[in-house]
């Protein structure tokens, strides 16, 4: 919910990337999550991150981030529920 430019989203951004970086295995193309690819496309993770700083932004509402190494499974009060 940050802008794009300020440093808390472009730290957000890094965070992300390395995080998803360390979950992959020996690919280095990652999905990209701006509003355009909507994890739909892989790219190396500069391009990813100038997607999401430079150029489009990130798909609003995108978290788990189950394309990316996060569970499936999200707590929903008591009970965990499945993200599709």
């Amino acid at each position: 919910n940050k802008k794009r430019f300020s440093r808390e989203y472009v730290q957000g951004v890094k965070d992300f990337i390395q995080f998803v970086t360390k979950s992959k295995s020996s690919d280095r193309k990652i999905p990209c999550t701006c509003k355009r690819c909507s994890n739909l496309y892989l790219f190396e993770p500069r391009v990813v991150h100038d997607h999401l700083v430079i150029t489009n932004g990130i798909c609003l509402g995108y978290d788990p981030w189950y394309c990316h190494g996060e569970s499936k499974f999200v707590a929903t009060s008591s009970r965990a529920r499945i993200v599709k």
